[in-house]
């Protein structure tokens, strides 16, 4: 056998060095006239697009914002409706339970129930009340007259 059955081929193990990119010529004298103006006409399409992209951005911005901030009003209006109605319901339940004429329930101020009772107990002492319903005072303590005769003097007023 020959000697060279176990001997490798030498490879080529130099390359060929990388070709440095010679400095680019400026862009006039590659382009010509039309290319420099189609170019600056590139350029400029470029930044209008990224501007108009940026202002659809920010416009999905503003309207999520406003998405946010019309949610947040609807939610305190809500509140707002439920207080005035807790506070319409305990009105009704204080005055009634004070003796207040139906019409003098909306009077009564406070923010809690307390409160209102307070404000139903001065109302009634001033009106001269001290018990008695939404009737008005309808339902007295008078003896109501059990004959006809009793019933014309008292319409006259006598």
């Amino acid at each position: 056998m020959p000697d060279n059955e176990n001997t490798t081929l030498d490879q080529d193990t130099t390359t060929a060095a990388p070709a440095t990119p010679e400095p680019p010529a400026p862009a006039g004298e590659q382009l010509g006239e039309t290319g420099m103006k189609a170019l600056e006409k590139e350029r400029q399409l470029r930044r209008e697009a990224e501007k108009k992209l940026t202002d659809q951005q920010e416009a999905a911005e503003n309207a999520k914002k406003s998405e946010s901030e019309r949610l947040t009003a609807e939610r305190d209006t809500a509140r707002q409706e439920a207080q005035e109605a807790r506070l319409e319901t305990m009105r009704i339940k204080v005055g009634t339970a004070s003796g207040l004429p139906q019409e003098l329930v909306d009077r009564l101020t406070g923010d809690t129930e307390e409160e209102m009772k307070v404000d139903a107990e001065r109302l009634a002492k001033a009106l001269g009340q001290s018990g008695g319903g939404f009737d008005g005072g309808a339902r007295g303590t008078n003896p109501k007259p059990s004959d006809m005769n009793s019933i014309i003097r008292r319409a006259a007023g006598r």
